[in-house]
């Protein structure tokens, strides 16, 4: 997997996310890259939902303070 993450932090809407998200990418947590995350976007613009895959954890934030703990890599 290639680490993408400098590439990520421009991101802050709703239709560049789209555009991140029909790429082939996996986005992970900073603190356990272990730890996989599911991101998808949230009615609201320019906001994202995200859940992660092994704890019952989930939310809602803006865009672009996903990244401030999320990582995303690309599949190769």
């Amino acid at each position: 997997m290639t680490d993408t993450s400098h590439i990520v932090t421009e991101i802050k809407t709703s239709v560049e996310l789209l555009s991140l998200l029909n790429e082939n990418r996996q986005f992970f947590w900073k603190e356990n890259e272990q730890m996989e995350i599911k991101v998808d976007l949230h009615s609201w613009k320019d906001y994202a939902f995200y859940e992660f895959k092994d704890l019952p954890r989930h939310g809602i934030c803006p865009i672009e303070d996903l990244w401030g703990f999320i990582k995303v890599n690309e599949l190769n």
